[in-house]
């Protein structure tokens, strides 16, 4: 298993694919339905929204995407990605920028925000 203690929390921005990937905490069972360690590699990662960070046969660093069922090469190399990880740039949002946001019903709940009884964790809003 990686070692993700230093650069969890961080983001890597692919050479590769040009996109950031945030590392949120270290891969832990069990796999995500869909998900075969011989077909994706070995998952040291997750990113936060359900999403893993992998290793593949030719040692590659991979990003395994849940909804897609898509692996994409990320970084050649575990040193590769390891030294490209940095902190994430801040972003600031101005009033009326905020179309619309979804947040988890019990995170809401937590921060004492009113929810609808019939929503569970796992409700997202429709998309137009």
């Amino acid at each position: 298993m990686k070692d993700i203690s230093n650069i969890k929390g961080k983001e890597f921005v692919s050479p590769i694919t040009k996109i950031g990937y945030g590392i949120h905490e270290a891969f832990s069972d069990p796999l995500p339905k869909g998900f075969s360690a011989e077909m994706f590699g070995q998952p040291f990662a997750w990113d936060g929204c359900g999403n893993l960070f992998t290793e593949n046969d030719k040692k590659e660093i991979c990003f395994w995407d849940h909804e897609t069922d898509e692996l994409l090469v990320i970084a050649e190399t575990w040193d590769a990605f390891h030294s490209g990880c940095v902190e994430p740039k801040s972003v600031e949002v101005e009033e009326g920028q905020v179309i619309s946001a979804w947040i988890d019903p019990e995170f809401a709940r937590e921060l004492g925000m009113d929810v609808p009884k019939d929503v569970r964790k796992t409700d997202k809003p429709n998309k137009a």
